[in-house]
């Protein structure tokens, strides 16, 4: 890479660095996952400033350092002032962002990945009322570790490869999810060993109907759903997603913690 170059970026984490400056943790499409400082940005009389908050686009001009590269200049492409309308937004921002620095490469184009997450970015900007933050949650959750090869198997078991459906006829109906399979797995293979009970699951029908409709662009109308769906119910799914993606990613999603702590629902 040149001394300077130009770079197209999401900012996904900042901290303050010396003085006066930031440490910006960058996504861009075109060089992946960087980290820059932004000198003077803590100042109050700084250009850069206002351009360094978090979820912040913009167009940056850069000197690549020894070991870090430096914003000479940066001009704004957009932003999501929507994520401050209520602390539990800014909380869901905060968890796909920390999900995203988990699956980034650096010094790799990542144009995939970083469409997929402003276009949620977007979706979570948008959305009502925090406890309606789940479903969008486990969508953008499950997009993201399908980009990144991950995301768990949740049609057929990983087991046999048998079709699984959700069955609400039959009373107490049950499947199993297991980490450590990759999705979903017969109930008989569920162990009592406490050492492994944290990775495995019991699934009623309601979440395996729930699971299997993120793979879309956009969550479907359910209003016809076999069983009225909740906040609640998107809630215990995203749970789950957010379970599986910390074991395979060896990553812990504290802002989705902060979002439990501001929704009360009876999980």
């Amino acid at each position: 890479m040149s001394r300077s170059y130009s770079a197209t970026g999401l900012i996904l984490k900042s901290a303050p660095l010396g003085e006066a400056d930031r440490l910006l943790t960058i996504l861009s499409p075109e060089v992946g996952l960087f980290n820059a400082a932004a000198p003077g940005a803590r100042k109050a009389n700084s250009a850069l400033g206002g351009r360094c908050q978090l979820f912040s686009v913009n167009q940056f001009f850069l000197g690549q350092g020894r070991s870090l590269a430096r914003i000479l200049q940066a001009e704004p492409l957009g932003a999501y002032p929507g994520l401050s309308a209520s602390v539990g937004k800014l909380a869901g921002g905060q968890y796909l962002a920390q999900a995203a620095l988990a699956l980034a490469l650096k010094e790799q184009p990542q144009g995939e990945l970083y469409g997929l997450l402003r276009e949620h970015l977007t979706r979570i900007e948008g959305a009502g009322a925090d406890s309606d933050l789940y479903g969008l949650l486990a969508q953008a959750l499950f997009h993201l570790l399908a980009l990144g090869g991950v995301a768990p198997q949740i049609y057929r078991c990983c087991l046999t490869d048998d079709p699984i459906t959700p069955d609400f006829v039959t009373l107490r109906w049950q499947t199993g999810f297991c980490f450590e399979q990759g999705g979903l797995a017969p109930l008989s293979f569920l162990g009592q060993d406490p050492r492994r009970s944290r990775q495995q699951r019991r699934l009623g029908p309601q979440d395996l109907f729930l699971l299997q409709q993120l793979p879309g662009a956009r969550l479907p109308d359910l209003s016809q759903a076999p069983r009225p769906v909740a906040p609640r119910h998107w809630m215990r799914v995203e749970r789950l997603l957010r379970d599986y993606a910390q074991y395979h990613l060896g990553q812990t999603f504290r802002a989705a913690t902060l979002l439990d702590n501001l929704v009360d629902l009876e999980f």
